[in-house]
């Protein structure tokens, strides 16, 4: 036979997962983000053959993989490279401002290059030519 002692124990911890297995319950399931909807066509009017050097540097991925995504016309703010599997910010790694005019970001990368070893070299590369790249579809599309 079970003492009372332990019923009252039982009892309390029963009423208290009751309760919680009713909160739990009521409270149902928490929404999910908004989910973006793009529209429009998935082919690209971008032209590979702009990325060539960003293509053939070590690591780098394709910026092929990103062909769905449109240029507007506006000024190259964020511009980001796959390196080595992860999403870099291309601004970010030579370490400027978002935005910033194509002779900084070449005084930037010089600049950069005097102060890495050899193995970072490729992942600043990646950077200037994402960046030269952007700054180049951005003139394309007759935007100074």
């Amino acid at each position: 036979m079970i003492p009372a002692e332990a019923r009252d124990i039982l009892g309390y911890y029963g009423a208290a997962l009751g309760v919680g297995l009713i909160i739990f319950l009521a409270a149902g399931r928490k929404r999910k983000g908004m989910r973006l909807k793009l529209k429009g066509s998935t082919k690209s009017s971008m032209n590979p053959s702009q990325f060539e050097n960003v293509i053939n540097i070590k690591g780098a991925q394709s910026p092929e993989k990103f062909s769905h995504i449109q240029s507007s016309g506006e000024r190259p703010l964020n511009v980001v490279f796959n390196y080595n599997g992860h999403s870099w910010d291309a601004y970010e790694v030579l370490g400027l401002p978002a935005g910033s005019g194509p002779e900084k970001v070449e005084q930037a990368y010089r600049e950069a290059l005097k102060t890495v070893d050899a193995g970072s070299r490729s992942f600043l590369e990646a950077a200037y030519r994402a960046i030269q790249a952007e700054w180049k579809s951005y003139r394309a599309a007759g935007n100074r």
